[in-house]
């Protein structure tokens, strides 16, 4: 496990696939047809509170949402997937607690960006 972790946490594009799964996620919001919005809000609302409040406002049943709608969702998205995943990489390393994973742990967090959430950590 930590291994697979060593490998596919310190990718240099993970946010910008974040990004891009976020972007896939709420595409079908523009979409003509309700159903498909309904379908698709059920499955934001698996990301939680965040995911929710973005999109709760909008009237996505009534009408498809629009560009902007879009991409204040998609960063909210965003933000989440990379906060659920620290979160469980550092959950899973810590309970692990080999000389490997806590090295994994400490170079996990010298590599945090400058953000207002990792400075909070």
């Amino acid at each position: 496990m930590v291994a697979f972790l060593e490998n596919a946490l310190p990718a240099k594009n993970l946010n910008e696939r974040d990004r891009l799964w976020a972007r896939e996620l709420v595409t079908p919001l523009a979409d003509p047809d309700p159903i498909i919005r309904t379908r698709t809000a059920r499955e934001l609302e698996k990301f939680g509170d965040k995911a929710w409040m973005a999109f709760k406002d909008m009237k996505i049943t009534d009408e498809p949402v629009s560009a902007v709608e879009r991409k204040i969702l998609e960063a909210v998205l965003a933000r989440g997937m990379r906060g659920r995943r620290d979160y469980a990489v550092n959950k899973v390393l810590r309970q692990i607690a080999t000389p490997r994973a806590k090295q994994l742990l400490r170079k996990l967090s010298d590599e945090l960006d400058e953000s207002p959430e990792n400075k909070r950590r």
